[in-house]
């Protein structure tokens, strides 16, 4: 009997180490090649559906079935240029315009029907911590906290379970997300304290806490104000950009990729994969006392935000 060769399926991603899939920065990268254009899927939804599939194989490592994720430096190429072309950071002049705008230098912010702090702080958070937008909108007030023997303030992100439901009720991106980021002096000095200390409810944000939509309607409200700032681009420069801008100012500066991965959090390849020294990069052991001398302390935005206090 003739024994039949039977190739690779056609609907499928391939192999490690075949033609298709190239070694690139210690990690996969697959073109999609070698599958018939008519059954491959868009880059959206693959990238969708391996989401997933990275996301259960991250529940595997949580729960140590696995000891690595296999699929977390998998990406697809299209993404990694994606990557490149968008969310830039923003330039100098184009941080005084957001910082010098009338909304912070003479509080335009407080004028509106709505008393909505996080229209005055989304932004200044951003830019010195680099936190994702999520992550800042979910901050509860005993998510300030004051480490008493490095004589420092830290902003404890982390995820939350309802102790009665056991559902999670605050998230954030992976389990490399939680960490402990340092307070700049520039944040305290612009009243930071003073308004957390104001606070009445649990939450620092409840007027985007107590909404389905509330991060949903704080991401359109930035882009808005961008854009009366006149520094708003679609897919460039958005909000998100502050968390790029704090990157990339830190390792000008001479800061390790490493040592930013820890303030910022777990830099994924697919965010950050213009910067590829910054790709996958993430250490849990630095404290915050390390971390508010050698990142947070290294930021140079006293020019930017001069007059900006709450």
């Amino acid at each position: 009997m003739q024994r039949t060769q039977h190739n690779q399926p056609t609907g499928h991603l391939p192999r490690p180490g075949a033609p298709s899939a190239q070694k690139k920065n210690g990690g996969e990268t697959y073109s999609g090649r070698g599958v018939p254009a008519a059954r491959r899927r868009d880059t959206a939804s693959a990238n969708k559906i391996f989401g997933r599939v990275k996301g259960l194989l991250e529940f595997a490592v949580t729960r140590g079935y696995l000891s690595k994720n296999p699929a977390q430096s998998v990406t697809m190429r299209a993404e990694i240029k994606r990557a490149r072309a968008k969310r830039e950071p923003f330039t100098t002049a184009e941080l005084r315009k957001i910082f010098q705008h009338r909304h912070f230098q003479e509080k335009k912010w407080r004028s509106t029907n709505r008393h909505e702090p996080y229209r005055f702080w989304l932004f200044p958070i951003a830019l010195m911590t680099g936190a994702r937008q999520g992550e800042i909108c979910q901050l509860r007030k005993v998510d300030i906290v004051r480490d008493e023997a490095a004589d420092l303030w830290f902003f404890n992100i982390d995820e939350e379970f309802d102790p009665r439901s056991g559902q999670r009720v605050r998230t954030v991106k992976n389990q490399n997300s939680v960490r402990k980021v340092p307070v700049s002096q520039h944040r305290i000095d612009m009243g930071l304290l003073d308004f957390v200390d104001h606070v009445r409810t649990r939450e620092l944000f409840p007027e985007l806490t107590g909404k389905a939509d509330g991060i949903d309607a704080a991401q359109k409200w930035a882009n808005r104000f961008l854009e009366r700032c006149g520094v708003h681009q679609p897919s460039v420069k958005t909000f998100h950009g502050l968390r790029h801008t704090f990157v990339n100012h830190l390792i000008n500066r001479g800061v390790s990729a490493a040592r930013v991965g820890a303030v910022t959090g777990h830099l994924s390849r697919e965010e950050f994969g213009a910067v590829v020294e910054l790709a996958d990069t993430y250490f849990k052991g630095y404290s915050p006392e390390l971390l508010k001398r050698e990142v947070i302390d290294k930021l140079d935005y006293a020019d930017i935000v001069a007059g900006v206090h709450w």
